[in-house]
């Protein structure tokens, strides 16, 4: 895999729904879903990760892992609120990555495990830039059932 790569890995302190929800313990994992999610990306070799945070539990977590894979970010008070424009914050991510093609993750999505990523990022190098029609690329899932929360 090329090494124009990059992980963003964004989080932020103060979670208005569930508080602590990127680092409060997580299926017995103490570190939670962050580190789920550092996990995940340090098995897809050779991409650097920057996490984007605001949040002191969050570093202290990315810090224990003594990856030198793993970029800190501390990001500006201003993109860090509920009131923040996605634009904004999204203008902001070119100026802390240098490298060309930014694979933007979120704790919170457990299930985008590393092949995953590993298979997107694939599909990006052999379909995206090659065709060179197109500029990123999402993943989602259609379901047609109900989701108990619990």
């Amino acid at each position: 895999m090329k090494c124009n790569f990059a992980f963003f890995l964004p989080t932020r302190k103060g979670s208005e729904r569930v508080e602590n929800k990127n680092t409060k313990p997580f299926a017995g994992i103490e570190g939670g879903l962050l580190r789920l999610k550092l996990e995940q990306l340090l098995k897809v070799t050779n991409i650097p990760i920057y996490v984007s945070t605001n949040d002191e539990t969050t570093i202290s977590i990315a810090e224990s892992f003594h990856s030198e894979r793993i970029n800190i970010i501390t990001r500006p008070e201003e993109l860090c609120t509920s009131q923040t424009l996605l634009s904004d914050f999204i203008s902001y991510v070119p100026s802390i990555i240098e490298e060309e093609h930014i694979v933007w993750v979120h704790v919170t999505e457990p299930f985008i495990d590393s092949q995953c990523l590993y298979d997107a990022i694939k599909l990006y190098e052999t379909d995206v830039l090659i065709a060179t029609k197109f500029v990123s690329l999402m993943s989602s899932n259609k379901i047609h059932t109900f989701l108990w929360v619990m």
